[in-house]
């Protein structure tokens, strides 16, 4: 018989395990075209088309032991569903707006997730699609159980920096703050996850806060000049966040970008190709008290 001295005995029960964490994470999968850049400089439409991407949302669900992926700009729709139907997921795609001016396709967003969805919401607390620019792009959120418990997961995709557009972005997150208090009120944590089309020296950043949500990159340690998302291709911009309030904001234990190959070009490969013009964010968090 084997015989386990006490402090090994207490570290392997305080020691968290797989089903302690939560991990998320969030992807502009650009309409499911890959790119590369060509002998000019220019950013285009790389080889391996609509299903290598379905590849790098199921291989990013498998490596990372993922619970949830929030993507944007996840349209056509069969290619989402094709890649929960490979990983066994269940699926909630919200439609998007703003299908003028050349969108055709709109802005649709997803959350695939392999958690029970208790419910689902598109533009949670806000009206139906139309032209305002409040939520052009995406907003929805699921409801999922974890250990037991109800987290609030949402997918946003914000309207880019064109302009002066600082309002439009500072009233979407004012949108998310509103649709985030009744959830809160009943002590449910939520987690956003953004492409949040602004960098982290703005009014829109500072917002965050003031809303009381928390920046996991930062709130895991990361570093303030690093963690950039986009584009892939040259990596210039931290525009890609997941945000966290509630009882889970003070339990993030990891986030960052994923640097595997297949999600930015490296200048130093020839032909390197993305995977998408942008790179995801994971976060890991953990759910039981140590």
């Amino acid at each position: 018989m084997r015989l386990y001295s006490l402090p090994l005995i207490l570290l392997c029960l305080a020691a968290p395990t797989a089903g302690d964490e939560l991990r998320v994470m969030t992807w502009n999968v650009h309409y499911f075209v890959p790119v590369t850049v060509d002998a000019q400089g220019k950013t285009v439409a790389a080889a391996g088309g609509a299903r290598s991407v379905v590849d790098g949302i199921v291989m990013a669900a498998r490596r990372h032991d993922l619970d949830a992926i929030a993507l944007q700009e996840a349209t056509p729709r069969k290619y989402v569903m094709e890649a929960a139907r490979r990983l066994g997921w269940q699926v909630r795609w919200f439609r998007g707006g703003w299908t003028g001016d050349g969108w055709k396709q709109g802005f649709p967003g997803a959350i695939l997730t392999r958690l029970p969805i208790l419910e689902s919401r598109d533009r949670p607390d806000l009206a139906p699609y139309s032209m305002d620019d409040t939520f052009s792009r995406t907003l929805g959120e699921v409801i999922v159980i974890h250990r037991g418990k109800p987290v609030v997961l949402m997918t946003a995709h914000m309207l880019p920096s064109w302009k002066n557009t600082t309002e439009i972005r500072l009233r979407e997150i004012a949108a998310i703050e509103r649709a985030s208090r009744r959830h809160l009120r009943q002590n449910r944590s939520v987690i956003v996850m953004t492409d949040a089309n602004h960098q982290p020296d703005t009014p829109e950043y500072l917002a965050w806060g003031k809303a009381g949500f928390v920046d996991a990159y930062l709130a895991s340690g990361g570093d303030p000049e690093a963690g950039l998302t986009s584009p892939s291709t040259s990596l210039t911009e931290r525009i890609d966040y997941i945000w966290v309030a509630g009882q889970l904001a003070n339990q993030i234990v990891e986030s960052h970008p994923l640097t595997d190959s297949e999600f930015h070009i490296d200048r130093d490969r020839s032909a390197d190709a993305a995977l998408s013009d942008h790179v995801p964010v994971i976060c890991i968090l953990r759910t039981v008290s140590r």
